[in-house]
């Protein structure tokens, strides 16, 4: 792996940790160390998805990308580095879709010297709540490779679910799915029609079996309201069964329940319309309703926490003061130029790069003029992780606030908190049987 393709992987890993809370990579041991590769996902968050992957991979990995960023100032050094291949897309102005052949050959060459190859069949980023028809050109480069010599390729499936996409600070799962079979399809010269066909078809089912595919938003957002309920009805701990995959496993179900047992599933969604319109009355969460109010477990855990807030105090207050004007300005400058919900995110995490970047140059050079070079030298280095500490530290904080409103909230509305139960309980009788039958 060169150089400069092994410290953009650090960079971009540095920053997708900082931008999400949580970066989660699941079945990330079926990506072979070596051989041919060729890796499919879904595409809903434009330019952090390539990222996501380079990331999640443990090897180097070429992508394909639209041809337009080869001509962007600042996306195009990176592509260049990453030695990134362009794909040429009728909905793009002035496309020559001709110049595909040259990165058709360029794929099967770096899939011959078993190399990995990652794109996007789809053909674009969207903000659709389920995988988009999928295109033949992962089936066609994967035929062609085979022709060429690619022996033993493997084609992975990749799931990218966000769980708020543009939210800083969110989460993001990277689900790396079993091979799909190519070996048994006849390519003839590389790309015969019905090997071609049949591959594709292969691809979309393995893309939908990592991806949460709903019909409507509401219908994720339902499911997701229930997660935690059908976890303890199944015995099972947060930790047991990723959000991701617990989103799709309860999709799936929901849908079956929909078709099947229709009278069931409108009393369980009645039921949880109430509990959830008094939870968000009283600024709740389903967690909240089974808190453990007892005073030991609720002193220790205060303690805990306050000891953590009073001695993490005076660092994080420095990291905030020090970077509060880049972070200020990296989501309205991110809303001015886009607004797509598949864009922002991107928009979020390179200006906001940038902003504190040349934020922190700035500053050397005034602290520099005013300080002199070791005190400037000093503040600005402590400045970048007093600004990561303060990040945990407010998160911290507004997880520990809530928990307290909770509390007080939960033991001074004595009647409002026994309706919330008799809620929780008649949810729970309604959806306990649904858990089971598919379970």
């Amino acid at each position: 792996m060169d150089l400069a393709p092994r410290l953009l992987q650090r960079l971009f890993r540095l920053a997708l940790r900082i931008f999400f809370r949580r970066v989660i990579v699941l079945g990330g041991d079926h990506i072979p160390d070596r051989g041919p590769l060729i890796l499919v996902a879904n595409h809903v968050n434009s330019l952090l998805d390539p990222l996501l992957l380079l990331c999640a991979s443990p090897r180097p990995v070429r992508f394909l990308a639209k041809a337009p960023l080869f001509h962007h100032p600042l996306v195009a050094p990176f592509l260049k580095a990453l030695r990134a291949l362009p794909v040429q897309r009728r909905q793009d102005e002035g496309s020559d879709m001709a110049q595909n052949a040259r990165t058709f050959e360029a794929c099967e060459q770096s899939l011959a010297a078993g190399e990995a190859v990652a794109l996007f069949p789809e053909g674009l980023s969207h903000n659709e709540p389920s995988l988009q028809p999928v295109k033949t050109g992962a089936a066609r480069i994967a035929g062609r490779a085979l022709k060429a010599g690619a022996e033993g390729l493997a084609i992975l499936p990749v799931g990218l679910v966000f769980e708020e996409k543009a939210v800083f600070r969110s989460e993001v799962t990277a689900v790396v799915g079993l091979p799909v079979p190519c070996g048994d399809l006849d390519f003839g010269d590389g790309e015969a029609s019905e090997a071609v066909t049949a591959l594709t078809q292969r691809i979309a089912e393995a893309l939908h079996s990592v991806t949460v595919n709903a019909e409507r938003w509401d219908d994720l957002r339902f499911v997701e309201a229930l997660r935690g309920m059908a976890l303890e009805l199944l015995g099972a701990e947060e930790d047991d069964l990723p959000r991701a995959e617990a989103r799709r496993l309860m999709l799936e179900s929901y849908y079956r329940a929909r078709e099947e047992h229709p009278r069931e599933l409108a009393l369980l969604m009645s039921r949880m319309r109430h509990y959830v319109r008094l939870l968000h009355l009283l600024r709740l969460e389903d967690a909240d309703v089974t808190r453990e109010l007892s005073a030991g477990p609720a002193l220790a855990y205060a303690w805990k926490r306050l000891a953590l807030l009073v001695t993490g105090y005076p660092l994080a207050l420095y990291g905030w003061l020090f970077n509060a004007v880049p972070y200020a300005l990296t989501a309205p400058v991110a809303n001015a130029f886009s607004h797509e919900e598949d864009v922002v995110a991107t928009y979020k995490l390179g200006l906001g790069t940038l902003l504190f970047l040349f934020y922190y140059a700035g500053a050397a050079v005034g602290l520099d003029y005013l300080l002199g070079p070791w005190a400037s030298a000093a503040l600005v280095l402590l400045g970048i992780p007093a600004g990561l500490w303060a990040l945990h530290y407010f998160e911290a904080r507004e997880e520990f606030l809530h928990a307290v409103r909770a509390v007080l909230t939960l033991g001074t509305r004595r009647r409002a908190a026994a309706r919330l139960l008799a809620l929780r309980k008649g949810v729970l009788q309604a959806l306990e049987p649904l858990v089971h039958m598919y379970r």
